[in-house]
């Protein structure tokens, strides 16, 4: 697990950390007009579905407002939805400077992280940068 993820966990009371995506960035996730992550369908299948409550799951076609840290005290609220054509996406007008404020670009390899909040129970997400894989 990477240190920002404990880091964040640490400084809001995390707990249940485990792996909820991972991708190098393709031109579309860094693009300003899309403004959104694009998941892919393993990690879709594998890792998030089996997390999600009943009530999250049915969220997802509305967009489930979650909170993604870049680091502690960071956190940009964006929303995990179903798209049109298949799959989830992250997406927010604060995915752009969420971004840059992570310092990740098109082409790095990024892993995303989820936890539970331990005084709310509410599903969070943390990025963080792996170029070494």
């Amino acid at each position: 697990m990477p240190e920002v993820v404990q880091g964040v966990m640490d400084y809001i009371g995390g707990k249940q950390p485990t792996l909820f995506a991972q991708k190098i960035l393709t031109a579309s996730d860094v693009n300003r007009q899309q403004n959104r992550f694009l998941i892919p369908q393993e990690d879709v299948n594998n890792l998030i579905l089996p997390k999600l409550s009943q009530v999250e799951r049915a969220n997802l076609l509305a967009g489930l407002a979650l909170k993604l840290y870049t680091s502690p005290g960071w956190d940009f609220t964006i929303f995990l939805s179903c798209r049109h054509t298949g799959g989830l996406v992250l997406r927010g007008r604060q995915w752009t400077m969420l971004l840059n404020n992570a310092n990740i670009q098109l082409g790095d390899r990024v892993q995303i992280w989820s936890f539970r909040n331990a005084q709310d129970n509410e599903l969070c997400l943390v990025i963080a940068k792996n170029n070494a894989a």
